[in-house]
């Protein structure tokens, strides 16, 4: 298995082979591992009870199509790595609560309707600098319990969509250099409990008349704009 790709080397040697019973968190951030691709489907295969997966900052590659054999995952961390190809439809991690694929080389849209199968899905929803295109979809607004949504440095098309005034828990907003244009919805003042907006360097317009009810605003970003 090991650098190859099946398992990383380092996740089979301390986790796998000593045959552990009850292994709910694998973590193992900037440890070096190099794959040309990852086995998702093994490793849970392999453990079982994983629930949490971290993995960012190390040097893997190829497709994440196998994580969709995870249903147990509860938490998904593949930041700072070179995954590529389509992100797979989500729809099978029904318990996931927090996901993060920032910083790789996916191509093409987020499938942003496998997220509504996510009930739990509240902590960061982290999807920057992951070369996705796209718009933001109406259906963004049905994920009620999201406190942190970032998007930032990608290949976002169209308008902010209204419905994202329904998340009405965001504390993070991060839309900094997409390719997004028209005004803030009307409703944005309904986000009293945001605390970061960074929609710099997109092409909005329009009145900002709605950040006047964002009185827990500490960071506001919104540079580079039409």
């Amino acid at each position: 298995m090991g650098r190859r790709g099946l398992l990383p080397q380092q996740l089979h040697r301390r986790y796998v082979r000593p045959r552990r019973p009850v292994v709910t968190a694998v973590s193992l951030r900037g440890q070096g591992i190099a794959a040309a691709s990852v086995r998702f489907e093994d490793i849970c295969g392999a453990l079982p009870a994983l629930a949490t997966l971290s993995l960012p900052e190390n040097s893997l590659a190829g497709g994440i199509s196998g994580v969709t054999a995870c249903t147990g995952f509860q938490d998904l961390t593949l930041a700072f790595n070179g995954f590529s190809g389509a992100v797979p439809n989500l729809s099978p991690l029904t318990k996931l609560r927090t996901l993060n694929i920032s910083s790789n080389c996916f191509a093409g849209a987020f499938p942003w309707a496998s997220l509504v199968s996510m009930p739990e899905l509240a902590k960061p929803h982290r999807v920057s600098a992951a070369n996705i295109g796209g718009v933001i979809p109406p259906g963004i607004g049905d994920l009620l319990n999201l406190d942190d949504l970032e998007l930032a440095d990608n290949y976002l098309t169209g308008e902010i969509p209204p419905e994202i005034t329904k998340l009405t828990e965001l504390q993070v907003l991060d839309l900094y250099n997409n390719s997004l244009r028209g005004h803030l919805p009307v409703g944005f003042g309904k986000l009293t409990k945001l605390q970061w907006f960074d929609a710099s360097m997109n092409n909005l317009n329009g009145s900002l008349s709605e950040l006047r009810s964002l009185t827990q605003l500490v960071s506001l970003q919104l540079f580079d704009n039409t």
